[in-house]
């Protein structure tokens, strides 16, 4: 709430305070005891600020009043004795202000609750850009567009619970760094975060950003069912005075940059501009767009994708398959526990670490696979012979026995024609 704000919320409650303690003086001291409950009632109260609202109180603050004695926060008491002491108005404008200050304190810790996700901890997207653009008005810094990789995949495999944990814990991480009063870190909605930092040293902001990739990695890997989760984020240098959004969107570019070419990692909006002055010509050229392309989507043995990614390269090799007679094959794994057998959730992810990189390994680079659930994961194999299918999958069994010394899992597949799916 600015002072502005405070300045007429606090007139305005002034104003509906004087006429409560007015109309209670007046009663008090001029109507006789048997009239006082029918004239001080709550009903005629209610009624003298709706009929009044707008022109002699303020509409939202009577309505708060309303509302508050609609729900029985204001109790209207003919007989209480204190209204008596009320000689004159330098005695009622005492108890106003008094009444007035204590209603702003509940209104301000009312309006900061409200403005804090449950979640994280951390202030919401409104009241968060307020305060850090309140800082760039006053500091040099840096802002910093954070972005939670794969938030989804852990949604999906593991339920919200774990997406949860991997969004309390870098909140909390970007509490601990905002601890320092010229710091602030909000949640702009989803797995997208924003800090800021009063260092105007691109080496002391680097170091504050690695600090927290650095330490979410680390708590990340204590807990198996996040631990695909990854950062990334795109940084911009700003100056005293700077407008926030400005500054916002070009963090927001770099952020871009990384989340298409080097995910995991971070990136300065400078750095962005620089690369650009090197390399004008850069975009025009599609020979060089190519080279980018195969450099930045280079990757050995099967082609792992999430499962929305999946998606779409299952529903395009379905297409392509029906349109130029390609035979494609969809298998699914399951990772079957032996009935004796009860594997803690550590177990289990390793075990499915093993059958990935099995996967990966012995399947070629035109296939696609993907994690499809706890226990599962999913195949696209493009054009292989039918009969080769169960020799694939041996092959790959096979190897997941040397990489897995346990032998609590059984994995299975099955498999259809990606054609014959109608």
């Amino acid at each position: 709430m600015d002072r502005y704000s405070v300045s007429r919320t606090k007139r305005s409650l002034f104003y509906i305070i004087m006429a409560f303690l007015t109309i209670g003086f007046i009663i008090a001291e001029c109507v006789l005891p048997s009239e006082r409950s029918q004239i001080a009632s709550d009903e005629n109260i209610r009624k003298e600020l709706l009929d009044n609202c707008g022109t002699q109180f303020d509409p939202q603050i009577s309505k708060m009043f309303v509302d508050m004695l609609d729900n029985g926060m204001v109790v209207i008491d003919e007989n209480n004795k204190s209204v008596h002491g009320y000689q004159d108005n330098a005695d009622i404008e005492s108890a106003a202000d008094k009444f007035i200050s204590e209603v702003m304190k509940t209104m301000s810790s009312q309006e900061k609750a409200d403005s804090i996700d449950y979640l994280t901890g951390l202030h919401m997207r409104s009241r968060g850009q307020q305060i850090i653009a309140a800082l760039m008005q006053e500091n040099d810094g840096c802002l910093a567009f954070i972005d939670m990789d794969n938030l989804k995949k852990v949604n999906d495999v593991h339920g919200h619970k774990a997406g949860d944990r991997a969004l309390k814990l870098i909140g909390n991480l970007l509490a601990e760094e905002t601890e320092n009063e010229n710091f602030a870190a909000c949640r702009l909605g989803g797995d997208e975060f924003l800090i800021f930092m009063p260092y105007s040293d691109r080496k002391k902001a680097e170091s504050v950003v690695k600090h927290i990739f650095e330490s979410f990695g680390n708590a990340r890997e204590a807990d198996c069912e996040i631990k695909e989760a990854a950062l990334s984020a795109g940084l911009c240098l700003t100056t005293k005075g700077a407008t926030f959004e400005s500054d916002y969107n070009r963090a927001d570019k770099a952020l871009y940059y990384v989340k298409q070419n080097c995910k995991g990692t971070y990136y300065f909006y400078e750095q962005l501009l620089a690369d650009n002055m090197e390399n004008p010509n850069l975009s025009v050229d599609i020979r060089n767009v190519a080279k980018l392309l195969k450099e930045s989507g280079s990757y050995t043995g099967a082609l792992g994708l999430n499962y929305r990614e999946f998606a779409r390269i299952y529903e395009f090799m379905k297409n392509v398959g029906e349109r130029h007679k390609h035979n494609c094959y969809l298998i699914m794994v399951t990772m079957n526990t032996m009935p004796e057998q009860q594997a803690d959730i550590e177990e289990i992810e390793k075990a499915l670490d093993y059958m990935e990189q099995a996967i990966c390994s012995k399947i070629r680079k035109v296939d696609v696979c993907t994690r499809y659930s706890s226990m599962q994961y999913l195949i696209i194999l493009f054009e292989p012979q039918e009969n080769q299918i169960p020799n694939i999958m041996e092959r790959i069994f096979m190897y997941y026995y040397e990489l897995c010394d346990s032998d609590d899992f059984k994995p299975q597949y099955e498999y259809i024609r990606m054609t014959d799916d109608k």
